[in-house]
């Protein structure tokens, strides 16, 4: 849950902030039902911007921003909710790169 975040967040290199998420992770959005479950570990990245820190990963071309690592790196996951959320209610009319961006969401998170 997002009480542990704290848990997943670690100095990486430089100034930049690297969560890994294992396989099991759970988390949910606020006001939404269902949550994401991580399939496969990977690691969210939150770097120091003008406007705070910015989180970004390598499953998705989604970034957010936070005033904090944490905080960008919670906007990050809440972000992969909507999208998946999205695409998959969407899915008939997706064009054929956002099929492929599906697809490469779906082997790291899913839907429960």
């Amino acid at each position: 849950m997002l009480e542990d975040a704290d848990k997943f967040l670690h100095a990486g290199f430089s100034s930049a902030y690297v969560a890994r998420l294992d396989q099991g992770f759970y988390i949910t959005r606020p006001g939404l039902p269902g949550g994401i479950r991580v399939l496969q570990p990977f690691y969210i990245k939150a770097q120091p911007s003008e406007e705070g820190f910015v989180a970004t990963s390598d499953i998705s071309d989604v970034y957010e921003l936070g005033e904090s690592p944490k905080q960008a790196i919670l906007n990050y996951l809440y972000s992969l909710i909507d999208d998946l959320t999205w695409s998959l209610d969407h899915k008939k009319s997706l064009s054929t790169s956002m099929l492929k961006d599906l697809v490469r969401l779906q082997f790291f998170i899913d839907m429960v």
